[in-house]
């Protein structure tokens, strides 16, 4: 069994039982109880820090430009999911432009290795729950808790934070101040996500000093696929295909993208060759079909080892890795909350607003439940 896979059974093992063991302090929200759920951890951590953040002078600059840079990302994600439906149902092939988030490979999700994930999901959403809240005390609204949140699939599978404001109170507030406390999780994802990326710009001459990419790692191949019946195996090195060498991921698709279902290509290996059959992809006929998930491989130049030792040139390496995740993963968590949908901050901001220019109550609320349903179908 993979190792990645052992470790996320062995998380959510624990998760279940310290929650169980603190099932008091525990609050269920039901979805389709047992299958689906949310589970929230109540806790006051964090909520002296959040009275004590809000009183710097920039935070009224940083929710007023939240909310401004908010809905531009909100018309943004909103376009993009329709673009990405119209491509779906007019370009054969298109995948899907929003996905799970998952430590383990599955067709349904986006994988990142697990303890990336696992730290990646702690930090972004520690980092967006405790700007909801110092915004709120800015604001002079009360917080009744902060904690941990689980989203369940039958168990607690999805990590994230929560903090709990007043709603009554919240409800009462001047509609910007509403907004201000919406936004301001989503927006320092994205900040967040640019702060990342600055940092992997900085410290890519670091990295090439340190490691260069060797090929792409075979991660899991799929049953009955061309790669399975020419013999490929898992966590092999794949150097050259035909005469093109390949050093990454994009040398790998590209050549493969220039290929016809069935042509056979000849996979090299640092250890072996493999005549590869193509086939037809299921989602597009004309796109051939290898079936093999990969990943960049890369491998620490030895004048860096001797200079720096083993262990603290490897950990250094996944330190760089983990700055990438959480550049990707702040981008794609901050975005995906300002979607127009429902409960998630960007379907809150919409109904702050409708709430403001629809002065029926009932009336709101219908049409923002009508927005929430199409973005729903959307995402779906």
């Amino acid at each position: 069994m993979d190792f990645e896979l052992i470790a996320f059974i062995v998380f959510i093992l624990f998760l279940s039982g310290f929650l169980y063991k603190n099932k008091k302090k525990v609050e269920i929200q039901k979805i389709f109880y047992p299958i689906l759920y949310f589970l929230m951890y109540k806790t006051k951590l964090g909520l002296k820090a959040m009275d004590k953040f809000s009183k710097k002078k920039f935070v009224s600059w940083f929710g007023n430009i939240g909310v401004v840079v908010g809905f531009i990302g909100m018309i943004a994600m909103a376009g993009l999911l329709v673009y990405n439906i119209y491509k779906i149902f007019t370009v054969p092939g298109t995948a899907g432009g929003i996905q799970l988030v998952l430590p383990f490979k599955t067709k349904m999700g986006f994988y990142v290795p697990f303890f990336y994930w696992v730290l990646s999901i702690f930090v972004i959403a520690t980092c967006h729950e405790f700007m909801h809240g110092v915004l709120a005390r800015k604001n002079k609204i009360k917080i009744k808790s902060s904690g941990f949140a689980f989203l369940g699939i039958l168990a607690p599978i999805l990590p994230a934070a929560f903090v709990e404001p007043d709603e009554k109170q919240m409800a009462k507030a001047k509609p910007w101040k509403q907004l201000q406390i919406l936004a301001a999780g989503p927006f320092i994802n994205i900040l967040m996500g640019f702060l990342f990326i600055g940092l992997l710009f900085a410290a890519g001459p670091i990295a090439n000093t340190m490691a260069y990419n060797n090929g792409i790692k075979v991660m899991s191949i799929s049953e009955n696929s061309p790669s399975q019946q020419a013999g490929l195996t898992q966590d092999i090195i794949i150097t050259q295909i035909d005469s093109k060498e390949i050093k990454t991921v994009d040398d790998f698709k590209n050549y493969l993208n220039e290929k016809k279902p069935g042509e056979t290509i000849k996979v090299i290996s640092k250890n072996a060759t493999y005549d590869v059959a193509l086939l037809p992809s299921e989602q597009n006929a004309s796109k051939a079909y290898m079936g093999v998930y990969v990943s960049q491989s890369t491998e620490m130049r030895d004048e860096f080892k001797k200079g720096f030792g083993l262990i603290f040139s490897t950990a250094l390496l996944w330190v760089f890795g983990l700055i990438y995740w959480l550049y990707l993963l702040s981008l794609g968590i901050g975005a995906f909350n300002l979607v127009p949908l429902g409960p998630i901050d960007g379907g809150r901001m919409v109904y702050v607003v409708l709430s403001k220019f629809i002065k029926n109550k009932k009336k709101a609320i219908k049409t923002w439940n009508m927005i929430s349903l199409f973005f729903l179908a959307l995402v779906l």
